[in-house]
């Protein structure tokens, strides 16, 4: 529950929600396991309902799993999943004036964000291929490949305007509202990861690659009624296909713990992901090409822990971050972020 009408001008509707606001949410699920073929083969499968308020709407959610033991050492799984995201108090509710101007003789202009009780929830469908192996006592292999779709996307879109009379007066309504897009996501990928171990030391490198299409994408928001005559809108991009290029093709990294002795403990952790672009809202809205874009550089990053115990319970630890000072942000307008040294005591009791 949201209420905000303590706090806001409800008359005025200076608020995001003038009014109450809640959720309600029921779900039931079940979920059920099966081995066979001596125990290789093991199956698993999940299933829920949730039921909101808004929308009024039952959404399942499922998954189904099956993982293969080939030998000892190797292991195959495939997984199949799908579930929705939960209902939004801001895109239910927002009810907010942002704009009030005259527009002739009694006549004006309202622009205002109305909720959407019957917006689709988003949902996602995964399919993920995987293979597990140890190479020998102290080095393990993991292997996944995936394909995701996301669609129900939604966004404030300008929709149709309606007029209302007030005594003698017009007063033209234009509502921005939250509306499901005609776009859908698809990435695809795969993933690597090594564990070794060892008495003294333990390294996990890992590596993804990876693509994501966006289709029937068109950068307007509005709807078809919602806009100028004969201007381009939403569902514009009908048809169409695109490298989303916010996503980046490469992310990877490692972590390493080496302990030497008892007293002594050095931990490093690299990370590396290459370039973006990446679009905001606001550059639809002002579609200069220039506003509400950023480029995002590619970025290695290394981090590294020493610590040492002088005497029982008391722990001394130098934290290096950013350790190349590679001061580029790594989202959208953020801060730099600069290289971090840092040092402490600790002690425990």
């Amino acid at each position: 529950m949201y209420d905000v009408t303590n706090y806001s001008d409800t008359a005025r509707k200076t608020g995001l929600f003038n009014a109450k606001g809640d959720i309600n949410f029921k779900s039931a699920s079940l979920r059920a396991e099966y081995n066979l073929m001596n125990n290789t083969l093991r199956l698993v499968a999940g299933v829920s309902a949730n039921k909101f308020n808004y929308p009024d709407t039952v959404y399942g959610a499922y998954q189904i799993a099956a993982t293969y033991k080939v030998t000892k050492e190797n292991l195959l799984r495939i997984v199949y999943s799908q579930a929705p995201r939960s209902s939004s108090i801001y895109d239910t509710y927002v009810d907010q004036t942002i704009a009030f101007f005259p527009a002739g003789f009694k006549k004006s202009v309202k622009v205002l964000l109305e909720g959407n009780k019957n917006l689709k929830l988003l949902s996602t469908t995964m399919i993920e291929i995987g293979y597990r192996g140890k190479i020998n006592s102290s080095l393990n292999i993991d292997v996944e490949a995936f394909h995701i779709t996301g669609k129900n996307y939604n966004t404030l879109v300008q929709t149709r305007p309606y007029v209302l009379l007030i005594g003698t007066d017009t007063l033209v309504n234009t509502p921005i509202v939250p509306t499901n897009l005609p776009l859908t996501l698809h990435q695809s990928g795969i993933t690597v990861s090594l564990s070794y171990s060892s008495k003294k030391l333990q390294i996990k490198p890992f590596a993804t690659l990876q693509k994501t299409i966006m289709k029937n994408y068109a950068p307007f928001l509005n709807t078809p009624d919602g806009g100028a005559p004969g201007a381009k809108h939403i569902y514009s991009g009908m048809g169409s296909k695109a490298t989303l290029e916010s996503t980046p093709a490469i992310f990877g990294g490692a972590s390493l713990n080496y302990v030497p002795s008892s007293k002594w403990n050095v931990n490093l952790n690299a990370y590396y992901y290459s370039a973006q672009k990446y679009y905001h809202v606001t550059n639809v809205f002002f579609n200069d090409g220039i506003r509400g874009i950023d480029d995002i550089e590619g970025k290695f990053i290394i981090n590294a822990n020493v610590s040492f115990e002088a005497i029982n319970g008391l722990h001394l630890f130098l934290n290096g971050k950013n350790l190349l000072n590679k001061k580029s942000r790594e989202f959208f307008k953020t801060d730099e972020t600069p290289c971090m040294l840092l040092g402490g005591i600790n002690f425990e009791l």
